[in-house]
């Protein structure tokens, strides 16, 4: 089961009470029910946020996500992050994680997204699938 991480960030002031404007990630990753891809078949990832309490998607103008490798079972263990390469789609956001982890190998995941109006996310996602 996956480990998940985030880490918000916001503008705000004297005039922003209430609540504030945070990022939350929607991560689309194609896996089936054992949360597992195929090995040699790089992974392509939907990548977008909402925005909490709104009904649509956020605008998104920064998008990162990378990857590592391994066994780790705390984000504090993950190590050798990689970017991944990261395009933007109308509509949307992609990034694609290559096929080069050998079977039995987990896959982690952290993103990083931010808008044009000072909200921020990272969100890290360890054990996100698995390669089999």
């Amino acid at each position: 089961m996956p480990v998940i991480c985030s880490e918000w960030n916001f503008r705000s002031g004297p005039a922003d009470q209430g609540a504030q404007r945070l990022l939350v990630p929607v991560v689309d990753l194609p896996s089936g029910l054992r949360n597992s891809r195929p090995a040699g078949t790089a992974t392509t990832i939907g990548v977008g946020a909402v925005v909490d309490g709104a009904d649509e998607a956020a605008v998104l103008d920064d998008v990162a996500v990378e990857y590592a490798y391994g066994d780790a079972a705390t984000v504090e263990a993950v190590t050798r992050w990689r970017a991944a390469p990261v395009k933007r789609v109308p509509g949307a956001w992609r990034a694609t994680v290559p096929g080069d982890a050998p079977a039995g190998t987990f896959v982690h995941l952290r993103v990083t997204l931010a808008d044009g109006h000072g909200a921020h996310v990272a969100q890290a996602m360890v054990r996100a699938y698995e390669v089999r």
